[in-house]
């Protein structure tokens, strides 16, 4: 179970690099709090109803792997192009539709890690730990990446995390079963670069911004420590 491990962590490692800032970043493009509550209310319906259709076609085919793939991959693309869209008549349809692939993918997971724990499933909840560490880790090292670099570089932390989510569910989707070392090469590649894009962006952005929230964070212990004194030295001398 330690790629279920491995799996929650990185997926919602992704998650935390975005999903936080997402508000802050529609108000950095100019929309109004009318605008971002639509294009905030609007995600938990359209994944309420398009689950219902995810769940139904999952139970029909049997094909879970496949439509978690799916799912994973379709709300891959759409955040991309959300990444470069700009103004409401933009983002609502492609918000909506990542939000359409995006809904199955958590149920998914879920039910495919109890169903290959079997009579072991009082272990699940130590395994989904694993998800809530990756989202606290990503998210703390997220706010001074994005702090420096710009919000629009949580959509390129995403995409690069979610890439390996991708890797593990083709690697034992195909190339296991298939064998494959053609695919395999091809698919390490594609992971290899979304990650190294990322490290760049750590290395470059995180040392800076931690020690400037550091420094703020003195700052105002500073500030907080000599108010008495301040407030002291105003008052008139009786």
């Amino acid at each position: 179970m330690n790629k279920a491990k491995l799996f929650y962590f990185i997926f919602y490692a992704a998650m935390a690099a975005l999903s936080p800032f997402l508000t802050l970043y529609y108000q950095s493009l100019g929309l109004s709090g009318t605008q971002i509550g639509l294009l905030a209310g609007l995600v938990p319906l359209t994944g309420m109803l398009s689950g219902t259709l995810w769940s139904a076609t999952a139970d029909a085919t049997r094909r879970y792997r496949a439509i978690l793939l799916t799912g994973i991959a379709g709300s891959w693309v759409a955040t991309f192009f959300v990444s470069r869209a700009t103004g409401l008549a933009g983002l609502l349809p492609l918000v909506l539709i990542n939000a359409f692939f995006a809904a199955p993918i958590g149920a998914l997971i879920d039910s495919s890690v109890v169903a290959q724990l079997g009579d072991n499933r009082a272990d699940y909840g130590r395994i989904r730990l694993w998800g809530s560490v990756g989202w606290g880790v990503s998210a703390l090292l997220a706010g001074p990446v994005l702090e420096r670099a710009g919000l629009s570089w949580a959509f390129t932390i995403n995409l690069a995390l979610l890439a390996p989510s991708l890797y593990m569910l083709q690697v034992f989707d195909r190339v296991l079963s298939t064998r494959s070392a053609e695919t395999l090469v091809m698919l390490s590649l594609i992971t290899a670069l979304a990650l190294g894009l990322m490290f760049v962006l750590i290395v470059v952005f995180l040392p800076g911004g931690l020690v400037e929230g550091f420094n703020r964070f003195a700052a105002r212990l500073k500030r907080r420590k000599d108010a008495p004194e301040r407030l002291a030295a105003t008052q008139p001398a009786e």
